[in-house]
């Protein structure tokens, strides 16, 4: 499993000083990049093979707001690897531990003419470490 922290910032708040609704799926974007980079497989990786990943479904349930200057952690693992796609889980805690939002993502590996490909062997061994089932 992998952990991120991150400050809910101003921008991402309304009037009341709790974070948009939308933006649990940037958190969501910014822990997954995170545990990639971890994973060794970077922006700049993907460059040189011309890959990419995109996503191709996202779901979140809201259990609790997070407000301004809050820091909060979310918590991401892989649920499967598939030949062409990764499905990853995330948890979002606020400060206090409690559960702020239960999330997945379904990204798939393309091309630059966006056509499915296969994942490497070797990432697919980098990111075994991240797998809970």
């Amino acid at each position: 499993m992998h952990e991120y922290k991150v400050r809910v910032r101003l921008s991402e708040t309304d009037y009341l000083g709790i974070a948009y609704y939308s933006n649990y799926f940037v958190y969501f974007d910014v822990a997954r990049i995170e545990l990639l980079r971890d994973a060794g497989i970077t922006k700049n990786e993907m460059d040189k093979r011309g890959l990419t990943f995109v996503c191709a479904e996202a779901s979140c349930k809201y259990l609790a707001s997070l407000e301004f200057d809050e820091i909060i952690t979310v918590k991401t693992w892989i649920e499967k690897i598939g030949n062409s796609s990764i499905v990853y889980r995330h948890l979002i805690l606020k400060e206090n531990g409690v559960e702020a939002a239960q999330g997945y993502v379904r990204d798939v590996l393309v091309d630059k003419n966006r056509k499915l490909v296969t994942i490497p062997e070797e990432w697919r061994n980098s990111l075994i470490k991240y797998l809970k089932i």
